[in-house]
């Protein structure tokens, strides 16, 4: 079994535990994505899973966490376009209330990753260029 089919393995057996499958769903799960494991096999890796949740919780924060955050706020921009398209496109009133309350809606969400940009940019030491 090569690395990409262990990460495979290893991701898939996260989600088994994220939608709380027992071992025979795990493995039945498993064997419809083309792995069969026996087992044994899949309680040392989600052992090993276990293990090493620190680990891959701070690899995640050193190397995903920052690309996340970007992406998360990139989507709520990209809704709240959409949204302001629509609005403009729409000729109903009543609509054009419901789009509006829609973006009011996500407004305290873009407002959080926001503020966690500034943490997160005095975490990281980012000096912005003046």
């Amino acid at each position: 079994m090569n690395k990409n089919e262990r990460n495979f393995i290893r991701k898939e057996i996260i989600w088994c535990k994220i939608m709380r499958m027992t071992e025979i769903e795990s493995l039945s799960h498993l064997k419809k994505k083309g792995f069969q494991i026996s087992p044994a096999k899949f309680y040392r890796i989600k052992k090993n899973i276990e293990d090493t949740k620190f680990e891959r919780l701070s690899r995640i924060a050193r190397t995903e966490f920052v690309s996340q955050h970007l992406e998360r706020i990139d989507q709520l921009e990209l809704v709240i376009k959409e949204m302001w398209r629509n609005y403009d496109a729409e000729s109903n009133p009543s609509k054009k209330v419901v789009i509006l309350q829609s973006i009011a809606q996500i407004q305290p969400y873009l407002s959080q990753y926001y503020e966690a940009t500034a943490e997160i940019a005095k975490e990281y030491c980012y000096k912005p260029t003046t």
